[in-house]
């Protein structure tokens, strides 16, 4: 399926196209563990189309995603959860 925002003339309008995409997590459970997990790429990564910051807040782990694209964003999430998952499994 392909979105194409048009302008009111019917042509594609630059402006008016998503320019970014952002989800957000947090970790109640196993924050400490998955933010150790997680951190030691940094704690704000950015890649070519996606970046990412961890930050623990009141024993909670907020992890902020921001995508140039739904691909990158997806991809940024499965790793992101890939990553978590697999800490508690392995020291759970």
């Amino acid at each position: 399926m392909a979105v194409k925002y048009f302008s009111s003339r019917g042509k594609p309008s630059p402006k008016s196209r998503r320019d970014s995409f952002t989800a957000k997590i947090t970790f109640a459970e196993h924050s400490k563990l998955i933010y150790a997990a997680l951190s030691p790429e940094g704690k704000n990564v950015k890649r070519s189309r996606s970046s990412y910051v961890l930050k623990m807040q009141n024993n909670k782990l907020l992890v902020s995603i921001k995508a140039k694209d739904l691909t990158a964003l997806k991809a940024t999430l499965n790793t992101l959860l890939k990553g978590s998952e697999l800490a508690v499994k392995l020291n759970g």
